[in-house]
């Protein structure tokens, strides 16, 4: 979404507005603004030609703009076949005169204006209709001034580069190791916490019934090892979400096989006044209760599925929600409009 500072900067030239961005004709040239965080992207649409065929404009042009960089604010800029694109943190009043400096230094180079196809370089014909084509990735857009021809060919061409881009994805190659070695570390993270709660609590199977709502909070070891693999590796794929379920399979056995033992030691200590020394001298005992109490191991076995649910269901979540996310981000729409 535009900022209100760029649409009022957007209006006082006439462009039209959308969701995210600003474009017309202004100057004799079509421009469109868009903004990334603390940017603003002011991208002309002009037909420049082939480098090597007009590499006397591309110098001229990049001389140009080098020349006002710390002036305007410029942090980078491209000079392409099809235009300019310029990223500037300059306020609105130094965008305006930046705007007018860029569309003066092609017209003093002669470069093709909105008369003209910016993919071909052919100048509209009287009754020809001009389109301006629009490719929209997530939050993303891209707009050109284009014959009808072109426009096709642009609308086709960036469906199949997002395909491309998608396959391109799916084979790269992701930080495996670094995400699984840190995965584990906020997973050991939730698992100090989880056996400081069942210790807190004194929730061991001699307990109350309320125990089992205790091994709910596993959901907090699953979604940080999927959070932070995330996080590490950019995205999960099938070989990913395997990584994250063993870990946060066996961390959470640790943590519950643990946290029944911390518990009983709590649970004892409150209920008869068995001192915590005694549970450091005889913590073996501690750990045979586990298997040998009747009621000590139901609630081992029954709390170790309850919390590996909790822990699964918030890996299913956060997967699902990412992927959803994934996808919008992914999803190519073309539109394509027309202008007189």
């Amino acid at each position: 979404m535009l900022s209100k500072s760029t649409e009022i900067f957007a209006k006082s030239i006439r462009l039209k507005l959308t969701e995210n961005s600003a474009f017309g004709i202004y100057g004799e040239y079509f421009i469109a603004i868009y903004e990334a965080k603390t940017k603003k992207i002011l991208k002309i649409s002009c037909y420049i030609g082939n480098s090597d065929e007009y590499a006397e404009d591309y110098l001229n042009l990049n001389d140009g703009i080098r020349a006002v960089i710390g002036k305007y604010s410029v942090s980078d800029y491209s000079v392409s076949e099809n235009g300019i694109r310029i990223f500037t943190s300059a306020p609105i009043a130094s965008l305006r005169e930046l705007t007018d400096y860029i569309i003066g230094l092609l017209d003093e180079n002669g470069i093709p204006n909105s008369h003209y196809c910016s993919d071909c370089g052919t100048e509209f014909k009287v009754t020809e209709k001009r389109r301006v084509v629009t490719v929209a990735m997530g939050n993303k857009e891209e707009k050109r001034l284009l014959c009808e021809k072109c426009a096709l060919t642009a609308a086709e061409e960036a469906e199949e580069g997002s395909e491309i881009e998608k396959t391109e994805n799916d084979g790269e190659k992701l930080s495996y190791k670094k995400g699984i070695l840190l995965s584990i570390f906020a997973g050991l993270a939730g698992t100090l916490i989880y056996v400081f709660l069942f210790f807190l609590l004194g929730v061991s199977g001699r307990a109350e019934i309320v125990k089992y709502l205790t091994c709910l909070v596993g959901f907090i070891i699953g979604g940080a090892v999927f959070l932070i693999f995330k996080s590490v590796t950019g995205r999960v794929d099938s070989k990913g979400m395997l990584a994250i379920c063993c870990i946060s399979t066996a961390l959470m056995m640790v943590s519950h096989f643990f946290g029944c033992i911390f518990g009983l030691a709590k649970y004892l200590n409150r209920t008869f006044s068995i001192g915590y020394s005694t549970f450091a001298e005889k913590f073996t005992n501690y750990i045979n209760m586990q298997f040998t109490d009747s009621l000590n191991l139901r609630f081992l076995i029954i709390g170790l599925i309850i919390s590996l649910c909790a822990a699964f269901i918030a890996i299913i979540i956060l997967y699902s929600m990412d992927f959803k996310k994934a996808d919008i981000q992914r999803r190519v729409k073309v539109t394509i409009q027309t202008v007189k």
